[in-house]
Order: structure tokens, then C-alpha cells, then sequence
């Protein structure tokens, strides 16, 4: 049987020895299929939608884990919530109209 292919993110996260958790693996390939910038509270209706519940504090937590790996980015808009994308992601803009 052959192992299915990880995506970048999640072999590099592997080559450096982290855990690849199934609610970790879960939040990379919605940030990987979903380009826009999401909010924790987007994140976890994604989870939501695919029978995944976790507990706020393990969202959080995954979520500050993958921005210090600078896997994913903070973005501050004008509204108060703070949203994240993926880091390597092309060069881009966001307007705020």
C-alpha cells in the first residue's frame, strides 16, 4: 500500500520533527484549498463542516503554532477580528472599501 503524498507544508513540518495531527493536517489543507484570509471563527466552522470539533483553546493554540512555524500570516483589517493566510502566497493586496 502506498502512503499518500503531503503537501509541502505538511513535509516540512514532518522533516523538523513536529506532530502531524489530524486537526493540524485539517486546517492546512483548508487554508491550501481556500486562499482568502479566514478568521479563527471561519476556521472552525470549516472543521465544523467536515464532522471535526476541537476545542477553542486547541484552535488557538494550532493557529499560533502554525504562524511561529511562518506557515501562516496575520492580517489586521480594519475590523477587529484578526485573520489568517498562508505565507506563500503570491504577493497581494487587501482593500478594505
Amino acid at each position: 500500500m502506498t502512503t499518500p503524498k503531503l503537501s509541502p507544508i505538511l513535509s516540512t513540518l514532518q522533516q523538523k520533527g513536529y506532530r502531524l495531527t489530524r486537526t493540524r493536517k485539517q486546517i492546512i489543507n483548508i487554508f491550501e484549498s481556500n486562499h482568502n484570509p479566514m478568521s479563527a471563527l471561519e476556521i472552525n466552522t470549516f472543521l465544523k463542516s467536515g464532522e471535526t470539533i476541537i476545542n477553542k483553546s486547541t484552535l488557538y493554540r494550532e493557529i499560533e503554532f502554525l504562524v511561529d512555524q511562518k506557515i501562516l500570516n496575520t492580517i489586521q483589517l480594519q475590523e477587529k477580528t484578526k485573520r489568517y493566510e498562508l505565507t506563500h502566497l503570491d504577493h497581494h493586496h487587501h482593500l478594505i472599501c
